[in-house]
């Protein structure tokens, strides 16, 4: 029972000298984790509309990813190496790739070869990224917060200076 008691105290205490104690900003996950649209989520989030949105995993949630694919139709889209891609028709027509991330490059352009699409063995396509760090930010929509706060406020400076 003593040793116990001892085994415990020494606990608590070196615990509470190295600050092991208080809880870390990892322990509250997922409470405040970034949530992202995410390509390869099937099903619904509660209702029957499908919303393909995920709490992004810890470690992958840092920024919320988009990749726009020039050059690829319809057919083309998803048979790659990114097989995960996926065709958003009007008003988009674009092949798109969306995902967590816990590093991301804005505007990176990527040129890939494949060889499962014999016409891009020798050219290639363009993968655009997109990145942002807030909430559902990578809509396939492309409008992002910050762009339309930005085009709002420049109308309304606008119409301000006009008056």
């Amino acid at each position: 029972m003593r040793r116990r008691t001892a085994a415990l105290l020494y606990t608590l205490l070196f615990g509470i000298a190295t600050g092991e104690t208080t809880p870390k900003v990892e322990d509250n996950y997922p409470i405040g984790a970034l949530k992202c649209y995410y390509t390869l989520k099937r099903g619904t989030n509660g209702g029957s509309e499908e919303m393909q949105s995920i709490i992004c995993p810890e470690g992958q949630d840092k920024y919320c990813m988009k990749q726009e694919i020039d050059g690829l139709d319809r057919t083309q889209c998803g048979q790659t190496e990114y097989f995960g891609d996926e065709y958003y028709p009007d008003p988009i027509k674009k092949c798109l790739f969306r995902k967590c991330s816990s590093e991301c490059v804005e505007g990176t352009d990527q040129e890939v070869y494949t060889e499962l699409i014999e016409e891009f063995r020798e050219s290639p396509y363009t993968r655009r990224t997109f990145c942002c760090k807030e909430d559902y930010c990578n809509s396939a929509a492309g409008v992002r917060p910050a762009a339309l706060i930005t085009a709002v406020a420049s109308l309304g400076a606008t119409w301000l200076l006009l008056r």
